[in-house]
Parts: C-alpha cells; structure tokens; sequence
C-alpha cells in the first residue's frame, strides 16, 4: 500500500507540480484513520530538485467502498523560513471537512 502511494503521488507531483518527489529517507507510513474511514496515513518530505524547494507533506489514502473510488487527500507545505507545524495543523483541518456525495449531511 504505501509504495503505491508513493508512487502515486510522485506521478502526481511530477506531472501537475514540475517534479515534486517523496523523499524516501525520512517517508513513514501507517494504517490509522481518516473520517471514520480506515486509513494509510503517509507522512514524510517532498522535493523538487529542478526548483529547489521541498517541505514536509502529509496524505491520507484510503477507499470508499459507496463510490468505489480511491481518494488521496493530500496535505503539503512549502513555506521558507518558516516554522511549519501552525500551517499543517491549519491544513489537517480544512482537510476534516473532507465529504462525498455518499457521506450523511450533517444536521
């Protein structure tokens, strides 16, 4: 499971982003949750030696068995001199709100 997402998301990074990369030494990857879903939670750092830049990412992987879909959500920072944790929490929210056309509306 995490090698596919790597994979993925270094397909993603390279074709959308101009190269971004998983830098493999410092990935980590566990089953956790996500939403009530089960879950991979990947986190590590990406970079992109052509720009020369990177930062630290977080993604959650994880199917939907209503829609039949694999969904990524994908969490990641660049932000130069800067302390970064403030922004992946702020990020780590905005991704809870994460639903599908499945999911129950809330009252």
């Amino acid at each position: 499971r995490p090698g596919w997402i790597v994979r993925e998301r270094n397909r993603i990074g390279a074709k959308y982003y101009g190269g971004d990369q998983v830098v493999n030494k410092y990935l980590y990857s566990r089953e956790g949750e996500f939403l009530g879903r089960d879950a991979q939670i990947t986190r590590g750092l990406w970079e992109n030696e052509g720009k020369v830049k990177g930062g630290p990412f977080k993604n959650y992987t994880f199917y939907d068995p209503l829609s039949r879909r694999i969904f990524m959500i994908d969490l990641a920072m660049y932000a130069p001199q800067k302390d970064k944790l403030p922004y992946l929490h702020r990020m780590d929210v905005i991704a809870e709100t994460f639903r599908t056309i499945f999911d129950k509306k809330e009252e």
